[in-house]
C-alpha cells in the first residue's frame, strides 16, 4: 500500500471560496506564508472561527483522484499570538503591465506601488479604474505585499457573515451555560 503524502505549511489565510464539488459544498482556502509562499488547500467543514486574515497550520494530504494535485486539510488550527491581517478600504489608482504587473493605489494618506504575480488578484483589479476596494496587506521584513482584493459588495457580505456567525457562536455558548446550570440543579 502506497504511504500517502502529507504538507504541513503555516500562513495567513488570504481567501476562502465555497465551491461544488461532486454536489458537495467544498471551501477552498488560499493560505500565504510569512515568506510569500501560497498555497491552495481545500476543506469540506470549516470551523467556526476560520477567517480573512487569521494565521493558520495546517496539516493536509494529497489527493490524487483527479489529474490536478490537491491538498486536503487533515487538520488546521489557529495560531495564537499573531496579529489578523485586516482588509481596508483602498484607492486602487492603475496597474501597469509590462516585465511585472505593478498596482498602484492609495490606502489613507500613503501611496504604494506593488508588483503582484498572483493572476486570481489581477483579474480581480482589472476593470474601471480608479476604484475603491478593500485591500489585505501584508508587511514581512519591511516588504508590503498584497495578499487578497475585494470590492465592496463582498466586504459586506463578508462582514454580515462574520457578525452572524459570532451571533451565533454567543447564543450558542449562552445556551450551554443554561443548559448547564439546569442540569446541575
Amino acid at each position: 500500500m502506497k504511504e500517502l503524502e502529507e504538507l504541513e505549511f503555516s500562513g495567513y489565510l488570504a481567501s476562502i471560496q465555497p465551491k461544488i464539488r461532486r454536489g458537495l459544498i467544498e471551501y477552498k482556502l488560499k493560505v500565504i506564508s510569512m515568506g510569500g509562499e501560497e498555497r491552495i488547500f481545500y476543506l469540506r467543514e470549516p470551523p467556526t472561527w476560520l477567517k480573512h486574515g487569521v494565521m493558520i497550520a495546517v496539516k493536509a494530504l494529497r489527493s490524487k483522484q483527479t489529474r490536478e494535485e490537491r491538498w486536503i486539510i487533515d487538520e488546521l488550527r489557529i495560531i495564537k499570538g499573531k496579529a489578523e491581517l485586516k482588509f481596508i478600504p483602498t484607492m486602487i489608482e492603475d496597474i501597469t503591465s509590462g516585465r511585472f504587473t505593478i498596482v498602484y493605489g492609495r490606502k489613507g494618506e500613503k501611496m504604494f506601488s506593488l508588483p503582484i504575480k498572483d493572476q486570481e488578484l489581477i483579474s480581480k483589479l482589472l476593470g474601471k479604474l480608479p476604484r475603491k476596494m478593500y485591500c489585505m496587506f501584508m508587511e514581512h521584513e519591511s516588504e508590503l505585499r498584497l495578499v487578497e482584493v475585494i470590492d465592496e459588495r463582498e466586504y459586506e457580505v463578508i462582514m454580515k457573515v462574520s457578525k452572524f456567525l459570532k451571533e451565533m457562536n454567543e447564543k450558542e455558548a449562552q445556551n450551554r451555560r443554561i443548559l448547564r446550570d439546569f442540569l446541575k440543579n
